[in-house]
This record gives C-alpha cells, structure tokens and sequence, in this order.
C-alpha cells in the first residue's frame, strides 16, 4: 500500500498533467498574436478549380493575393471568417460575358457580383472597340469597378468598318485588319471573335478568318467564334471552326453552344463527337454554354404571333388570363394535361382572352420559347470541354420583363439545379468548368485555381443553399446563397450582400497586372 507522502506527490503530478495543456492554451491563444494576413478563412472545404477532390483548409489573402493555402497560426488574420460547412472556390470566370454593354453606366456589376462571378472576357459576337488599349484604360480607370474585366477583339464589327458587306476582300484591306489584330493582340486582347450567323459577320470567308488567326495564335491567343449556323447546318459550322484550328493551331471555343428548334435537336449528339474527335487530334477546342432552354430572342414572345409552334416548346411568361395565377413557368402542353384539354384548346383560350380585353403589348400574353431541350444541354453540360458562360450583361434592377434570368442566375443555376440536385458532374468538376478550364483556355494568368500566389478571387458558399431565383417571368432577381465574394483580396459581397467595396481591374493577356 502506498504511502500518504507519495499519494501527495502523485496527486500533485497528476494536477500538474492536467494542467499543463491549459498552460499551453493560454500561452498560444490568450498572448497577442502577430498579424500576418488581412483575412484568414478557417476550415473551409477547398475545392480549387482544378478538377482535385476538395480538402480542408485555412485560406489566408494578403493584399490581393492568396497568401496561404494549408495550416494558419491561429489568430494571425485581421480579419477570420469561420469556413465549416462552407465549399470554397476561385472566383467564376464568365467566358462570354456581355458586361461591356453595362459597365460604363453600371461599373459595380452587382448582377454579375451576386453569382459569384469575379472575371469576364467581352469583346464577344465579332463586336468591340477597335483600339483596346484606349478601351481597356478606360474601362480600367472607371471608378467602383466590380470586375475583372478581359477583352476580345471583334472581327465582325471591325470587316464591316473596313469591307462593308462584301464577300470579296482586297489585299490592302485584309492587311488593314492584319494589323489591327497585330495590335490589338500587342495591347492586351485575348484573342479574336465572330459572330458568323450575324449580318455584319456573315460574308466573312473561311481563309480570311485563318489569315487572321494565324496572327493570333502567334500571341498565343484564341478564337471564339458564334458559328455559322446553331440549327441544320451546325456540323457544317463547327467544321469550318474546326478549319480554322487546323490551319492556324489557335484554340477555339464554340461559343453558347447548342442546337436549335425541335426538328434539329438529334444534331446535338454528332455536333459533341465532332469536337471530342477534334480534341483526339490535338487541337484546343472547347465550348461554352448556359444552363438555360431558351435564348435571348426567344424571351418574350406574343403569343399571336407564335401561336403556331409546337405548345411543348411555348412557356407561359406573363397573362392576365386566369392561367396566369397558376400555370407561369408552365409549357402550354403542361397547361392542356392538368386543364385536361387539349394544346390548342389552351392556345386558343390565351388568344381569346387578349382579344376580349384589348390586345394591349404592355399586358397581352407572352411565352418563352424553347428551342433547345433539356435532355440536349444536359449533353453540353456533360461534355468534358464544356465551360458555363453567361452570354449576357450585368443589368441593373428595372423591371425589364425581356432581360434574360442568365444575367442574374446562370451560375448559382448550374450549381443548384445540375451540380447538386441532378449530379450531372462531381462538384470539383463543375467548379472547374466555371473556373480553371475557361481561365486555362484563355491565358487568364493568376486566376481560376485557389493557389499560393494566385490573385485573391474567391467566392464561398453552402452546397444546399445556393439557389438562382431569376426566372423568365421575374427575371431580375439575385440568386441566394453566394455568400462571399472577394475580388483581388477585397470582399464585395459578405453575407450575400454588396458590402459597397470593389476591387476590379483591367486584366490583359500578355501583361501581368500588377
């Protein structure tokens, strides 16, 4: 049996045991701490853009950059934000933006700020500025600037300024553009873009665009190109795109790529092989698109002068017939099966109703039409070279019933409604598909991938609560659950709310922006 002295003595060092961790604590946690960072996120699950599996992680930014990525001292941050339950990623990188149409008036970009979206490349469709020095210094210099801001330089607005609508082109007139594109490209382009569907594009001929991009690609630039035909003739289309990549060894995108109109929706499929076979051969393709079924021209359509498309493809938009308190957002098929009547019954109800009261256009029927289908963009979006996009502006609240919900909802849509809910791709490789891919394709330099060293842009958010709210009936509306965002180190939206700081810039293919 142990003696009374040593029980003590065991007691003692027993007490001491105890204590010494809380000894410890005190002296790590309680001492002031040095600061090292002006913001330090905690446990956050990384997913980094690249396509990795996602991992926890502090996240420390100094300045405009990120500063660690791993184990942070404790305390070490001006400012700590807690990460648990939390996916981080890089800041989305908008593709085929069309913020230039928006930003002079509305240089913070709230719209394109809500999604989470940090970077956008304009300059789309064949139309920009033709001096993109003088445009990228002013965009640059535009005071509360919420993007980042990339340009493209347009070919079809800058032939038409120079040919017209000819065909045919001079030699002096093609080195005219030749040296324009030399320029622009020296002045920090990213690279060139058609429109060829477009009036203003369309007469451009395959070999001038391949002379043209043969200069691009000598910058190490790329080609986005709204082919000639997204409908019948889209294999022909792609193929000339195809043309061009061979010629020139340029990377290209397809840009908002689709198929259009029901007759031609068993396009699709050849349309993704043709490309997939393309990426076999070693050319840069890759594409981008929106998760919506609907383009821009087709959101706000009168009924009466549509009402001879198929009823699967018409969405009810806005009526003042009774259908409109329960059916918007509803196909005029899906109106016929719970009415238990038919389509055209539904068809000539809506027309009935705007004719007794007054065909008014502030207030006669609407519909959306769905040129493509759901079972198709799920292809897109599935395809490994696909990239979203928004192929929109970032437009002020007006109550402008024509906008399209992609400029307020295309990314937290793709999140929510084919990420999480329809795991059309692992989360990592959704967030690549709106970050490191379109960064890589670009030559977008420090950005899409959470990296030591890499520019701060980082958006935060719970998997669950994300959420786009912008439909084709009330489409200006801010997505939920984007809860940060920093650009180049400055958080612009903390707890889903614009904090009134913004930390765009200009940024330019062969400069680094310092």
């Amino acid at each position: 049996m142990l003696q009374k002295p040593t029980l003590i003595k065991l007691g003692l060092l027993l007490a001491i045991l105890v204590l010494l961790p809380a000894v410890w604590l005190y002296d790590a946690t309680l001492q002031p701490p040095e600061i090292m960072y002006d913001v330090v996120i905690r446990g956050a699950t990384v997913v980094d853009g690249s396509g990795r599996a996602g991992f926890r992680a502090d996240v420390a930014i100094l300045g405009e950059r990120i500063a660690k990525v791993g184990s942070v001292p404790i305390r070490s941050g001006r400012t700590e934000i807690r990460g648990a339950g939390y996916i981080l990623t890089p800041g989305f990188v908008d593709i085929h933006s069309h913020v230039d149409m928006t930003i002079r008036a509305h240089p913070q970009s709230l719209a394109a700020l809500h999604q989470g979206i940090t970077t956008v490349i304009v300059g789309q469709d064949g139309r920009s500025p033709l001096n993109i020095g003088n445009f990228l210094a002013e965009i640059d210099a535009l005071a509360g600037l919420g993007v980042n801001f990339g340009t493209l330089l347009g070919h079809g607005l800058m032939r038409h300024r120079i040919v017209g609508l000819r065909s045919d082109i001079t030699p002096e007139e093609l080195a005219t553009m030749s040296a324009l594109v030399t320029t622009a490209m020296e002045e920090g382009a990213f690279g060139l873009s058609s429109a060829l569907e477009y009036w203003y594009n369309a007469p451009a001929t395959t070999t001038e665009l391949i002379h043209l991009n043969r200069i691009v690609a000598l910058h190490g630039g790329v080609y986005i190109t709204h082919v000639r035909d997204e409908a019948a003739g889209i294999i022909a289309a792609i193929e000339e795109a195809l043309d061009v990549a061979r010629a020139t060894k340029v990377g290209v995108s397809i840009t908002h790529f689709k198929v259009r109109w029901r007759e031609n929706w068993h396009l699709q499929g050849p349309a993704i092989n043709l490309i997939n076979e393309a990426r076999k051969e070693g050319l840069v393709v890759i594409a981008d698109a929106y998760p919506y079924l609907a383009p821009d021209f087709a959101t706000s359509w009168p009924l009466r002068l549509h009402s001879h498309r198929d009823p699967r493809d018409l969405l009810l938009k806005r009526t003042t017939h009774p259908y409109g308190e329960k059916y918007l957002e509803h196909t005029l098929s899906e109106i016929a099966a719970a009415e238990n009547i038919a389509p055209a019954q539904v068809i000539v109800n809506l027309l009935r109703h705007d004719a007794d009261v007054g065909v008014d256009p502030r207030s006669e029927t609407l519909v959306t039409g769905l040129l493509m289908s759901e079972g198709n963009l799920r292809q897109v979006l599935s395809a490994p070279f696909t990239a979203i996009a928004s192929d929109n502006s970032a437009p002020p609240k007006t109550g402008n019933l024509a906008t399209h919900p992609r400029g307020f909802g295309t990314f937290p849509r793709f999140i929510a409604r084919y990420l999480r809910d329809a795991k059309l791709l692992t989360l990592e490789e959704g967030v690549r598909r709106m970050t490191g891919l379109p960064a890589e394709f670009i030559g977008l330099k420090e950005r899409g991938l959470i990296k030591e060293g890499y520019f701060a842009d980082l958006v935060m958010f719970k998997l669950s609560e994300v959420q786009d709210k912008a439909t084709f009936s009330n489409p200006e509306q801010y997505p939920e659950g984007i809860d940060y965002v920093f650009i180049n180190g400055v958080a612009s939206i903390v707890g889903g709310q614009f904090t009134g700081e913004t930390g765009g810039r200009a940024v330019f293919r062969n400069q680094r922006p310092d």
